[in-house]
């Protein structure tokens, strides 16, 4: 495991407990990031590939969602990779529901870089 790595992972869990998403991937995303959901829709595919598309998804969160409550758990690091665990509350801007949700992610650090983030959602 690497101090890059280790280092990476503590920015993340900071930039995400301030609801920072759009810097997170700004400042600490590759070029070439590949991000993977277990669901995708038409809208918003299960697999994005590069920066771009995975700032989109996030911009997309942000214009839909209004977050009510978030935990972020970990960093747990495991060389050159390492686990983030979310508890978050949101409010759906249109509708207004409230729905919780629960997800782990695993994100793969390469050249001082995320490459990878992969998600995992409680049933």
């Amino acid at each position: 495991m690497t101090t890059a790595t280790i280092d990476i992972a503590n920015q993340l869990a900071e930039f995400c407990r301030e609801e920072k998403y759009i810097e997170a991937v700004e400042t600490l995303y590759d070029e070439n990031i590949v991000s993977l959901e277990p669901v995708g829709t038409e809208e918003m595919p299960a697999r994005l590939e590069g920066k771009q598309d995975v700032m989109n998804k996030n911009k997309w969160f942000i214009d839909n969602f209004e977050v009510v409550e978030s935990t972020v758990y970990g960093p747990y690091p495991n060389g050159d990779r390492f686990a983030l665990a979310f508890c978050l509350t949101a409010k759906n801007k249109e509708t207004e529901e409230t729905s919780k949700m629960e997800e782990v992610a695993l994100y793969t650090v390469n050249n001082g870089k995320i490459v990878q983030e992969e998600f995992f959602h409680a049933c």
